[in-house]
Order: C-alpha cells, then structure tokens, then sequence
C-alpha cells in the first residue's frame, strides 16, 4: 500500500513539475509580448504584427520531454523524507539549466525556410524564432515556480504524516547512544513519517528494554525476522565506531529483505567540524574536519570584507589619523603595534595595531593584558576602553590576513598553551581570524572562560553564512565593545 502511494505521489509531482515549467515558459511569452514587461527586438504585439504565440506552444514539444527525462536522472522524484529543501533547490537549479542547454541544443539542430529580402530561401536554425531575453526568464521562473511547488508539497505532505497518513515503519539497529538520538530526532519530526518500532541489539541485557519510549525488540541475528513480522520498510543502522563491524552482519541478513537501509555515521565518537559525507568519482569519502568557506561562499566573504573594509577606512581616515597624531604627542615611540598573531590554517602574519602601551612592555617577554594593566599609556588606556586601537586591522582585512568576522586572532606563544588545555582549540583556525565575531558580541572576550570563546568560535564556524557576518558586524557596535580593556 505504501509502495503504491509512493508510486502515486511521485506522478503527480512529474506532472506538477512539468505544469511549472511549462507555466514558466508561456507565462514569459506573456509578460514579453503582451505585457511588454520583458524587452524583445519586437516588443509587444501591436496592430498589424504576427502573434508568435504558436512558435512558443510548439516549443512545449521539446522543452517537456527533455525536461521529464533531465530531472528523473537528476533524481529530483527520490524519495527525500530526511533530506534538505536547500538540498533539493540545488538539484532543482541543476535540472532546469541542464534541460535548457539540451533544449536550446535541440532547437538550433532544427531548421526552418524563410525567405530572404532578395527572393532566395535561407535555411536558419529554428532557435532563433525564441527571445533570448525570454528563454533567460522563463529559465528564472522556472526556477521559482519549481522551487514554490515543492515546498508546496513538502508543507502538504508534513501535514498529512502528521496525521498518520503515508507513514514508514523503522528498525533501529543499535540501542546505544546514537541511536537514542536517533529515535528523539523521529518522534521530534513526525512531519518525516517514519515510525520507529523498536531496536535491534546484542547486549542481552538490553532486550527488553525501552529506551526514548522505543523498546529493544531483537538482537541482530533476529533481524530479518523481525522485519517480516513488523513489516518494517526502513533499517537504519546506528552502531557506534566500535562495533562497526556488526554491520556488515547487518547487510548479509538483510540481503533478502524489501528495506531500505540507511548508515549513521558515529561523527560523535570523534571530534568534528562541517562533518559530511560527498563523494569522489563514485567513492564516498566522510569529511571530519573541513572549513565551510569554499567556492562562492569564500568569494561572498572576501567580496563583504573588501566592500565593508574599504568604506570603513575611507569613513574613519580622519579620525584614525588624529588618534596617531596623539599617539605620537603623548608618548614616546612608534604610532603602530606590530605583532605577530596566528591565522588560517595556522599561517603567521602580522597583526596591526595602534600602540597602547609603552614601549619596553614586553620586556620581560609575552604577557597576556590584564584589567587596570600598568603597561598602558594614559591615551592607550582609553583606545584600548573603545577598541579603537584595533582598527588598523582593518588594513589585515584588505590584504586578506583576516576578516571582519571570523575568531580573534591569538599569538603562537599562547596558542601552544591553549592547544593542549583545550580540545578542538586549533578547529578555529580553519577560517580566517576576524576583527569581531559571534563569541566577541555575546560578551566571550578578555578575562572570560576561553573554553566558553572556542564553543562560541566553533559555533560560528559550523553555522556560517554571509547573513550571520552582516548580523555580527551590525551588532559589534552595541555588543561587541564588552570585557575590553
């Protein structure tokens, strides 16, 4: 029965997802050549001109099968209980441009007769009956369109697992810590519609038991019994790292059975950052420890520290240069602070500063600075109080040794104390060291925990994104300014 509803709903989603692009096509005819919304060489149809409405519906011929065959291999009609709606969108975006490139493909092979300004027939490829400014419109709008009508879906069909309707049946392999939280995430989602009806575990005094109000209800050598009798149609293996050799055990039993298996990785029993699993020219390869700032998103960020860098130098020019007027009227010395700080992937550089306090202050080697520090100068005391003695860091930022947001920047001498004191302490050199950030703004500066600064460091880099940089740096004035001194 849930095959068959299964089966019912993924046709009715083709069709849904054929309707869009075929709405996304004509609606751009529409707005280009009734509307005059979207500019041709042509523009809208006025008295006397030809309506090219036909050549447009004949495009459908093409364009549809093209796109029903594009978006079954994209695996777009996959069933997606667990996944991402971010996830789908990318694979919705990957669909509609690939279906275009073959249809426009397609459309410059066919040819068409046309008669010339002399009289001679001229063979021209049909693609150029089509706007381009149209084709990139509807390329846009079916996008939207797809995009909208899946979420449509995804919001009717949570409502109705809610309910009870188009539910799963789930074995969980595995009564242990990973898949306890595994049947918490289940019974936290019932949108998902998988039902969790016991677990499979071989420590005999577990049978029995119920853990998350889920009972363990055979050991693994009782599991493709068990999925007879229950009529279970999801098997989700949550071993721990240590007894991941059962399951292999697993897979061998369950050969035979009409399941659908799933692994959990146990990323828990190591430490992790941006933990994923991708694949390598059909090799999948688990990701335990990566930066999240690659592609377009390194791009993004090092486009907002150049655009919000630079107008904050020109904006501040003034004031900075009367801040090193008096820095170099009320004490002996130079106006900037050299030193040297430990950035992205555990790389040296400079870090800028204004000087704050004098100049033997380290003459007894590094110090960390403390509050009522006798090392600061008496204008120091007061730049240091607003942190304006770090903004010729914003000239790090424009080189690229740091940017706005990110984890303060820490010197190598205390890097070695801290790496061996705290666990996961060097995961926050995996992007670059910013001016301000997410631990900054919640108050984790100066003398604070350090361990509370990393979960907060950490926190930021497993959640990026290019909002989160805006909101931190929008927030730094009214937040970040706290524990300074």
């Amino acid at each position: 029965m849930l095959k068959k509803h299964s089966e019912l709903l993924v046709a009715g989603l083709r069709l849904l997802d054929l309707a869009a692009i075929a709405g996304a096509w004509m609606l751009s005819y529409l707005l280009a050549f009734r509307l005059g919304a979207i500019p041709t060489l042509t523009g809208a149809i006025g008295p006397g001109m030809e309506d090219p409405i036909r050549y447009y519906a004949r495009a459908l011929i093409v364009i549809l099968p093209v796109a029903a065959v594009v978006f079954q291999q994209q695996r777009l009609y996959v069933p997606r209980r667990v996944g991402r709606l971010f996830e789908e969108s990318a694979g919705i975006v990957m669909a509609v441009a690939i279906t275009a490139v073959v249809s426009l493909a397609l459309g410059g092979a066919i040819r068409f007769e046309e008669i010339g300004p002399d009289g001679a027939i001229v063979v021209k490829p049909y693609i150029l009956k089509y706007s381009r400014n149209v084709m990139a419109a509807a390329g846009v709008l079916g996008v939207v369109g797809l995009a909208l009508e899946r979420l449509l879906v995804r919001s009717a069909l949570r409502k109705a697992r809610r309910r009870g309707w188009n539910q799963r049946k789930a074995l969980v392999v595995g009564a242990g810590r990973l898949g306890q939280k595994l049947v918490e995430r289940f019974r936290r989602n019932p949108w998902t519609g998988i039902q969790p009806v016991g677990y499979a575990d071989d420590r005999p005094e577990r049978i029995g038991r119920s853990f998350g109000g889920v009972k363990v209800i055979c050991d693994i050598a009782s599991i493709a019994q068990m999925i007879e009798k229950e009529g279970v149609d999801q098997l989700f293996i949550a071993l721990p790292a240590s007894e991941s050799d059962k399951a292999q055990r697993v897979l061998d039993q369950t050969g035979e059975a009409m399941v659908d298996v799933r692994l959990i990785p146990d990323f828990h029993s190591v430490a992790t950052l941006n933990a994923e699993i991708g694949d390598f020219d059909g090799l999948p390869i688990i990701s335990l420890r990566q930066t999240p700032l690659a592609g377009w998103s390194l791009v993004l960020k090092r486009g907002l520290d150049l655009a919000v860098g630079g107008l904050a130098c020109i904006i501040l020019a003034a004031p900075m240069a009367v801040v090193a007027i008096i820095i170099k009227l009320t004490s002996p010395g130079p106006v900037f602070y050299r030193q040297q700080r430990l950035g992205m992937d555990g790389r040296l550089f400079d870090c800028i500063k204004f000087r704050s306090m004098r100049t033997d202050a380290e003459a007894a080697g590094a110090m960390r600075t403390t509050p009522g520090d006798p090392r600061r100068t008496r204008f120091g005391t007061f730049i240091r109080k607003f942190n304006i003695d770090e903004l010729p860091q914003l000239i790090n930022v424009l080189r690229g040794d740091m940017s706005l947001v990110g984890p303060r920047p820490e010197r190598p001498v205390f890097v070695d104390e801290y790496k061996k004191r705290i666990p996961g302490y060097m995961f926050r050199h995996k992007i670059k060291a910013g001016m301000t950030g997410w631990a900054q703004i919640n108050g984790w500066r100066g003398d604070t925990s350090l361990e509370k600064r990393i979960q907060y460091d950490l926190y930021y880099i497993e959640h990026w994104s290019i909002w989160f940089d805006i909101y931190i740096i929008a927030m730094t004035p009214f937040k970040g300014l706290q524990n300074a001194y």
